[in-house]
């Protein structure tokens, strides 16, 4: 779960500002809503797949995908493995759709992957430029290749 850090922000400031009643509001700000610093510290992996994408549109359905988000803060980290189950090549890209999960604006980011069979290197880069945040493989994929990957990039939220 992505933390917000305005939401905290506001909550903490409505606290020292002398709210109604502080008790639930330092309740949610350390641990029990879902913007809460507990979060930020410890957030859960976020699964995606070809079968249930929330935040990931894929540039072709012939890709098969599982990849794993897991954010801490505003460091995110992408690991898991892409198949071409299609019949020709493909240069597989996803493009992020949950501004929580967005790289920073005007910043590329890259991380390193290879494909299963051969272990030739591939190249995996994240940049947000006119409010794209994709995910791209720099690698025509074969019909039937997989490429195991990961990339740590930073987000804005």
């Amino acid at each position: 779960m992505a933390t917000n850090k305005t939401n905290i922000q506001t909550k903490i400031n409505t606290i020292i500002n002398g709210g109604v009643n502080p008790a639930p509001l330092v309740r949610g700000v350390l641990g029990t809503d879902a913007d809460s610093l507990l979060e930020a510290i410890y957030s859960d992996t976020l699964i995606e797949t070809d079968l249930s994408s929330t935040i990931l549109t894929p540039s072709s359905v012939d890709l098969e995908y599982t990849l794993n988000f897991t954010k801490v803060g505003r460091n995110i980290n992408c690991s898991g493995t892409v198949t071409n189950s299609g019949v020709i090549f493909l240069r597989p890209s996803f493009a992020i759709t949950d501004n929580d999960y967005k790289c920073v604006a005007d910043s590329v980011f890259n991380g390193f992957g290879y494909i299963e069979e051969s272990s030739q290197g591939v190249e995996v880069q994240t940049f947000n430029a006119l409010g794209s945040s994709p995910i791209s493989l720099i690698i025509d994929l074969a019909p039937s290749e997989t490429v195991i990957f990961n990339i740590t990039y930073a987000s804005n939220l």
